[in-house]
């Protein structure tokens, strides 16, 4: 994760003190030419690829879309998106798979740029991808222009790991003269500060604690598939409140990815607040198109599921995500099929409230331990 890289901890405050020092006009420039900057030293084929995929396949299909939307043609415009959709996660999962179909590909010279490094934010630019080619088919948000879609695409506290902007949301804000009080440092700066000590101290000490509770034997195995949840809550959490705080510091505001994951009551309720802006991204981009608020049986079902199992794949194509997506659809299914509903906690016993909140991580953590053992330590 670069947000952990020395280079770019020295970058962070440098870029942000000259977008606040430029002229209002020039900010937006900075801010793009600091990012491009950097990931030409530090990971070029990144930057080579994101702004390929942009320029040459997201923002000329986008405007494809938008036009046949405005003509009022909604169904070629959906196709349209589709087969821009295609194409990106085509060509993106190409080059993301390079040593299978490309081992002999030398993709940098640069040293630093290891196997996670090299392909900086495939995963988030696939999806943002998606989000723009669709908005613009619907009518949601007009077609970005090439500056704004490479700002977007490239948008340096969300590039990496999240969360999943909007693009109307981040074009308006892109555009919106910006103001740098105290409180916008005093909160980015904290926010910053707490997700680095997230990743930074507590992150290592629960990852020594759920080893440790590992090595003592099966009966303590639930208490340390416990600890690592809560070291990956920590983890990605973390890299969330980095990119929410650096995004305020720079006058964006980054939309909140993780919404009190731990005091959910149902699971609907706990994949909305975990990962919020991916599962923003589901509902709209898969889950309503396919008519979901109306469906009913056996195509409910399968748009449930259907919809997990596209989160699985998105983590990773091996098959322990597919079950692990597999999994998350069924129970979510069951839980919608049983009537399980939210309760309101001030209407609520404690002790129900409370049994609620354990049953639902107990659900989650054994989907993550039954069928993603990697993750276990």
């Amino acid at each position: 994760m670069y947000f952990l890289d020395e280079r770019f901890l020295a970058l962070a405050p440098a870029l942000c003190a000259a977008y606040w020092l430029v002229g209002a006009r020039l900010r937006n420039a900075v801010l793009l030419v600091g990012t491009a900057a950097w990931l030409a030293v530090f990971s070029p084929q990144t930057l080579i690829a994101l702004g390929a995929l942009t320029l040459a396949v997201v923002v000329p299909i986008a405007h494809l879309a938008g036009r046949a939307h405005s003509r009022g043609d909604a169904r070629r415009a959906v196709w349209i998106a589709g087969l821009g959709t295609a194409l990106v996660i085509a060509l993106a999962s190409g080059l993301r798979l390079k040593e299978l179909f490309f081992p002999e590909l030398a993709l940098s010279r640069v040293s630093l740029a290891n196997e996670l490094l090299r392909w900086i934010g495939f995963s988030y630019f696939v999806l943002k991808s998606i989000h723009v080619l669709f908005a613009a088919a619907r009518g949601i948000a007009a077609a970005p222009g090439p500056i704004t879609a490479l700002q977007y695409a490239l948008f340096l506290p969300t590039l990496s790991s999240g969360p999943i902007y909007r693009i109307d949301a981040f074009a308006q804000q892109l555009a919106a003269p910006k103001q740098l009080g105290w409180d916008d440092v005093h909160a980015g700066l904290g926010r910053v500060l707490i997700g680095l000590a997230k990743k930074v101290i507590a992150v290592p000490l629960l990852s020594s604690l759920a080893a440790s509770l590992a090595a003592r034997g099966p009966l303590a195995q639930p208490a340390a598939y416990t600890v690592t949840y809560a070291m990956l809550f920590l983890d990605f959490s973390g890299y969330s409140d980095i990119a929410v705080g650096l995004g305020r510091l720079l006058g964006f505001a980054v939309p909140e990815n993780f919404k009190h994951v731990f005091t959910a009551t149902t699971l609907t309720q706990f994949w909305r607040n975990w990962h919020a802006t991916l599962g923003d991204w589901l509902r709209e981009t898969v889950f309503i198109p396919l008519g979901g608020v109306r469906a009913k049986g056996w195509r409910l079902a399968a748009i449930v599921v259907g919809s997990m199992l596209v989160v699985g794949v998105w983590h990773g194509y091996q098959g322990v995500f597919v079950a692990w997506g597999l999994f998350h659809g069924v129970a979510l299914l069951v839980e919608q099929r049983l009537g399980v509903a939210p309760l309101r906690p001030h209407r609520t016993p404690r002790w129900r409230l409370w049994l609620r909140y354990a049953l639902v991580q107990a659900v989650v953590i054994a989907g993550m331990f039954a069928f993603i053992g990697g993750l276990s330590p």
